[in-house]
């Protein structure tokens, strides 16, 4: 478990995915937002105010028939129960995805959000996902997780769960755009190396477009006042 919440930390301060943005709650709990619907008619993805924010190209994959999700009732409850919390979100789903180290194994939990692919209806009782099942032999990593999670929340089914919002990005300070897509890249890149999936090429795309965009913020970064070098004074002669 101690390798899937040090995980969990580095994927969960990323922001800019076009799919599902996420929240750390210490080492233990991550809160993952998932939008219903994260592509629009004309067949791109938009946020909230019209803006594209991946290619029609990775929108949606063919139809086909819904996996249904049910609950895991041997599973175990969160730290956090669904009572004390009252997290309310239109049009989007949340998750608690826990990496309880007494539980020896990640629990998914369904905390607001209409789902249509899930049967469960106690908050506090785990998802049975994929990923997580025979989770000490499997040992999937925090973003196949999450990877399910879009599979199952987004309609239609986005081809990259991992797309990523370029205008969260061009919009960010160049400073945090240069950390930012530096960090996006490294992760991805880990995610791409690690698995053979057919949504991969739509990842490297994003990862090409990255690339050039992290070396376009490098001349304004090194301009912000807080990313210069202190002044050193002159070296004194011997």
């Amino acid at each position: 478990m101690d390798a899937f919440s040090k995980d969990m930390l580095r994927f969960g301060t990323l922001q800019g995915f076009a799919c599902f943005t996420m929240y750390l709650r210490g080492r233990e709990e991550l809160l993952l937002t998932v939008r219903n619907h994260a592509v629009a008619s004309e067949g791109e993805a938009t946020d909230a105010g019209g803006s594209m924010l991946f290619s029609a190209a990775q929108a949606a994959v063919p139809p086909s028939p819904a996996r249904i999700c049910s609950p895991d009732t041997n599973g175990k409850p969160p730290a956090s129960p669904a009572g004390k919390e009252h997290i309310a979100q239109e049009d989007h789903c949340v998750f608690l995805i826990g990496a309880y180290q007494r539980y020896k194994s990640p629990f998914v939990w369904l905390r607001s959000g209409k789902l249509d692919t899930y049967v469960g209806v106690d908050f506090d009782v785990p998802m049975k996902l994929k990923s997580t099942q025979d989770w000490a032999n499997t040992k999937s990593r925090v973003w196949d997780v999450v990877a399910e999670l879009v599979a199952l929340t987004v309609q239609p089914r986005p081809r990259n769960p991992f797309a990523v919002n370029f205008q969260q990005i061009e919009l960010m300070h160049p400073l945090n755009a240069y950390l930012g897509t530096a960090a996006m890249l490294n992760l991805l890149r880990e995610i791409v190396g690690g698995r053979q999936h057919p949504s991969d090429v739509f990842v490297l795309q994003d990862m090409q477009r990255l690339v050039a965009m992290h070396f376009e913020a490098l001349a304004p970064a090194l301009a912000c006042s807080s990313f210069r070098l202190p002044h050193l004074p002159p070296a004194r002669e011997i």
